[in-house]
């Protein structure tokens, strides 16, 4: 289950999926390519289009074929495994089905294992400006 999103393409930040499924197969697989292939060109990646909607958008063309952008419906994809697309540009602009806003205290950060999103400091700041690969390189090297 996937909402459209304001751009047409499928939501990234919210869909619900059954084991195994191929569209989340198709998902996890480009972003993987996406990032070796980022590192291997020794290229900064840009995230929205290496995770997130891009990968998202990725997963839903390998699954149903098109471009990417799936109006309202059911989809049968690869194996016979189906996808329902719900709502539209419109519907999602005026949060018909799923408000991306959200305003969270430190007790609902905590239940959730996300306190480092409320972090505020320097360090934070600067991390939020990096890909995950590169967190992950930096850390890394602060370890060996």
């Amino acid at each position: 289950l996937f909402e459209v999103e304001r751009g047409g393409f499928p939501s990234q930040y919210f869909y619900a999926t059954s084991p195994h499924h191929p569209v989340t197969y198709f998902m996890v697989s480009a972003t993987i390519e996406r990032l070796i292939t980022m590192f291997i060109l020794n290229r900064s990646p840009t995230i929205p289009k290496i995770t997130g909607p891009g990968a998202c958008k990725t997963g839903i063309i390998c699954h149903i074929g098109g471009v990417g952008y799936p109006q309202e419906g059911k989809y049968s994809g690869y194996a016979n495994r189906n996808i329902t697309m719900i709502g539209s540009r419109k519907s999602a602009k005026f949060k018909k089905y799923i408000g991306r806003s959200f305003a969270a205290d430190q007790e609902d950060m905590s239940k959730m294992n996300q306190t480092h999103y409320l972090a505020k400091d320097a360090a934070m700041n600067m991390i939020m400006g990096q890909s995950c690969l590169s967190e992950i390189n930096r850390t890394i090297s602060q370890v060996v």
